[in-house]
């Protein structure tokens, strides 16, 4: 019986053997798979890693060259701006000049036309002066003429705005440096004479 038993033993501990070691196989087999795993998940976040640091480069780049950009517009924008001040102060000396070449101008064309008119209206002054003054001499050769038949007269007397009348128009005179002529000696004379 104790030769049957040893076997027994022998092989139920080879038996207990062999499933230990296939559960620790199996175990190992699980722990490799889980090792795998957590292997792939780190590869995946160190790619991860790479790419975000690839587009942190890549926008640091881009923002260092857009500074840069800004920078050279903003220089641009200051000599541009200088630019247009010259321009300025050059359009604003432009138009004082214009404007002062405009003023001299008209003041001249203005001084041109006052003195034609005044010419004009100086000649047609001394135009009328001088037919005002044949006017007068006509008259007054007239009223000598007739002076004796006024002091001959009968019937009624002469009045003494008419006899101011004739005396003014007698001594009508028109002075040659006078521009324009006085006709105030005239204006006792009959409308129809004048």
């Amino acid at each position: 019986a104790v030769r049957n038993i040893v076997p027994m033993v022998r092989r139920a501990r080879e038996a207990a053997e062999e499933e230990a070691e296939q559960w620790l196989l199996q175990q190992l087999q699980l722990a490799q798979a889980e090792i795998d795993k957590v292997k792939f998940h780190n590869d995946l976040l160190h790619r991860e890693k790479l790419r975000v640091a690839a587009e942190v480069t890549r926008l640091s780049r881009l923002v260092s060259q857009l500074a840069d950009k800004l920078r050279n517009r903003t220089r641009e924008a200051e000599a541009l701006r200088a630019k247009v001040a010259v321009y300025e102060d050059d359009v604003q000396t432009a138009m004082n000049t214009a404007m002062v070449a405009l003023s001299d101008q008209i003041s001249r064309e203005l001084r041109a036309q006052f003195e034609r008119d005044f010419q004009e209206k100086n000649a047609q002054l001394l135009k009328e002066r001088d037919m005002l003054r044949d006017q007068c001499t006509a008259l007054r050769s007239d009223h000598k003429s007739d002076g004796s038949q006024i002091h001959r007269q009968r019937g009624r007397p002469q009045s003494a705005q008419q006899l101011r009348g004739h005396s003014e128009v007698l001594s009508c005179r028109v002075p040659a440096t006078q521009s324009k002529p006085n006709i105030n000696a005239l204006r006792y004379l009959p409308r129809q004479t004048i």
